[in-house]
């Protein structure tokens, strides 16, 4: 009832198949963008959702 998601993202396997362990960091931000979207945040953490947002966009980029 309260509250807002994160935007939607998803960790398309094919993508960080064809990266590979050379950019460790890059899977590892994937990942953690994935769990990070479509996350419910309260009403009073939307600073922290926001910054979920952005961390998402950062990786989508």
């Amino acid at each position: 009832m309260f509250g807002k998601k994160t935007r939607d993202f998803s960790a398309n396997k094919a993508t960080i198949e064809q990266v590979g362990g050379s950019y460790g960091g890059t899977v590892r931000n994937i990942n953690e963008a994935s769990e990070k979207a479509g996350k419910k945040y309260g009403l009073f953490s939307s600073g922290k959702r926001k910054q979920a947002n952005r961390f998402i966009d950062r990786t989508e980029s």
